[in-house]
């Protein structure tokens, strides 16, 4: 489980059982948990909660409302899309008002085709999204060519000395 991240599938083990899930995150661990760097200050034991996603309703398309890149001058997200099917495909993801940014490899019509693994995960940070203008704080768009879930979050970027409840994670909407 490399950088602390993974992707799980929960089945009741019984028939008619029902499952009501959260999923939790934090921000503890040594460097070695992440990538050799120190976890910063601003990020330890920030932790955020949200819902597990309902099996049979993950869609190749997933809109997020709201993540930031250096929002204030303090507050940049990430998205996560979890790959719901054991065949590889690709996503390429739409900015809002920023129709020159890309995440991924270029393609023709200048969008990314980031490759998304069987049963696999795509994350990335906005701070490292080309051409998305510094204070971007809109909606973002992914479409893949396999169905899957994602989550955003929000947090306060590392050296603004906000220390607390600075981390928000929400799931995406399936469309």
């Amino acid at each position: 489980m490399p950088y602390r991240t993974a992707s799980a599938t929960v089945v009741a083990n019984a028939s008619g059982a029902q499952i009501v899930g959260i999923v939790n995150m934090d921000n503890r661990g040594l460097a070695a948990d992440n990538n050799g760097d120190p976890v910063p200050p601003e990020n330890v034991g920030k932790g955020a909660s949200s819902n597990m996603a309902l099996l049979g309703q993950e869609t190749t398309k997933v809109f997020f409302s709201q993540v930031p890149k250096n929002a204030g001058g303090i507050f940049t997200g990430g998205v996560i899309i979890a790959n719901a099917t054991g065949t590889a495909g690709t996503c390429q993801f739409v900015f809002t008002g920023n129709p020159a940014a890309t995440y991924g490899v270029p393609g023709a019509d200048g969008s990314g085709n980031v490759p998304l693994g069987a049963n696999g995960q795509i994350s990335f940070f906005l701070g490292n999204v080309t051409g998305l203008d510094d204070g971007f704080n809109a909606s973002v768009t992914a479409t893949c060519t396999q169905k899957d879930f994602g989550v955003s979050n929000w947090s306060a970027n590392a050296g603004t000395g906000k220390l607390g409840d600075s981390y928000v994670e929400n799931n995406g909407y399936n469309q």
